[in-house]
């Protein structure tokens, strides 16, 4: 081992959080991972070079602590490999969750292959070929019946969760429920809490619940993390299944998936949450009596989930100002809803805060000066949000977008004569408002 690159800890543990910030902005703003199996990958380390924010002194005690890090990565890898039962997919969960990484269960199996003999490393993560004795049985039936899961059972038998399965299927056992393969222990809330609503928010609009959980599909890494955080904060959840669903369609970002798999959060959550007719969904009646501080974070959820800004040219023709053609700039955000029933709920939320909005097709729309600046004191968009690949503003962020907005009604409103030249308009105008 090289050891720490820095004797002092505190000096450690600010470069270990810049660095995990790092991470995180790579992983948000390119869709890829910023390691390869156990490994940091080059690629991330060639992107701390070639940053031009960080100051020289500061790459390369970055760069040093990147070797650091991968040592600490397979040290606890190694420990448990060798000192624990944990099954690969629950070390893989481990290290990922210790690390912020993404290694898959493969590259956690290889390195095991390393470490210890490749049949000892069969016979100590893969029992699928044991079978149940017969005497054992009659003990399995017992435990199972006092509430004991099929995964708990697979781990003291030392046998996969599918032979457990099938040998209760066989005896004719009476299962506990869909989600006992995949139990997740929850602790609810006593009382609807603002953290709650929040979490409620973010299923109703960009999530899915159904018998066996919950899950969240979404470009912006920043909502998955939303909703880990609200899981842990509402029923003590720190153990969850993530993957990244990659599209063949190049106008389209990779997206990202995490799931609970709970029988007893989705029975909690189903109380509040019914999405089987949408045309008719409601939100809970405890979202109208929140204080308006809370109906503009649970707002921020919604809007950052579904919504959008929109700040590009249109062209508008008017004879009687004008001889020809002329383009003007389109200034709105926008929440996708088409539920009749929601969107009328969504609205009363919105104008409980003083923003009007008008009720369209599919969404709902806030425009005119006064109301994008009430939005934008009192709603906003999350910090990370990303905009639609293959777009106007696609590197960029829905909160910057917003603030380019802004700024641009420091200008008097003003027509066109092409596209292009709006175009310049609106990028030097979002130039300063990375700036500034």
């Amino acid at each position: 081992m090289i050891g720490p690159p820095f004797r002092v800890p505190e000096t450690i543990r600010l470069i270990n959080h810049k660095l995990r910030e790092l991470m995180k902005e790579y992983t948000e703003q390119t869709g890829k991972k910023t390691n390869l199996g156990l490994k940091i990958q080059k690629k991330f380390k060639e992107r701390i070079r070639n940053k031009l924010s960080l100051e020289k002194n500061e790459k390369e005690r970055l760069l040093e602590y990147c070797d650091y890090y991968e040592e600490l990565i397979e040290k606890a890898a190694v420990s448990q490999i060798l000192f624990s039962d944990k099954s690969v997919r629950d070390i893989t969960r481990y290290i990922n969750k210790k690390f912020e990484i993404s290694a898959s269960n493969n590259a956690v199996k290889a390195f095991a292959i390393k470490i210890i003999h490749k049949k000892e490393c069969s016979k100590r993560f893969n029992p699928t070929g044991r079978k149940i004795l017969p005497k054992q049985i009659t003990k399995i039936i017992h435990k199972y019946n006092k509430g004991a899961s099929q995964n708990e059972l697979a781990k003291e038998y030392n046998v996969s969760q599918s032979v457990i399965h099938e040998c209760l299927k066989k005896e004719g056992v009476e299962p506990h429920g869909h989600g006992d393969w995949n139990k997740t222990e929850i602790t609810p809330p006593q009382e609807f809490t603002p953290d709650l609503a929040k979490l409620i928010a973010l299923i109703m609009t960009e999530g899915s619940l159904n018998e066996r959980g919950v899950r969240i599909d979404n470009t912006s890494y920043a909502l998955i993390d939303e909703f880990k955080n609200l899981m842990k904060r509402n029923f003590q959840i720190d153990s969850f299944s993530e993957m990244i669903r990659k599209d063949n369609n190049p106008n389209r970002k990779k997206c990202y998936i995490c799931a609970v798999k709970s029988v007893e959060l989705a029975r909690f959550l189903s109380d509040y949450i019914d999405k089987s007719d949408y045309q008719k969904a409601t939100l809970p009646k405890e979202f109208f009596i929140l204080s308006e501080k809370v109906i503009g974070e649970v707002l921020r959820i919604a809007f950052s989930a579904d919504g959008s800004v929109s700040l590009f040219p249109r062209k508008r023709y008017q004879r009687e100002r004008y001889e020809r053609e002329r383009w003007f700039i389109r200034k709105q955000v926008e929440l996708s809803c088409s539920s009749p029933s929601l969107k009328d709920q969504w609205r009363n939320l919105i104008e409980s805060l003083g923003i009007r909005c008008r009720v369209d097709i599919n969404k709902l729309t806030i425009s005119r000066e006064e109301n994008i600046i009430k939005f934008k004191e009192k709603i906003d968009f999350m910090d990370g949000i990303s905009i639609q690949k293959n777009t106007l503003w696609e590197d960029t962020t829905r909160r910057e977008v917003l603030d380019a907005l802004i700024k641009s009604y420091k200008y008097p409103r003003m027509g066109f004569d092409s596209k292009e030249q709006a175009l310049r308009f609106l990028k030097s105008l979002f130039k300063k408002s990375i700036s500034n």
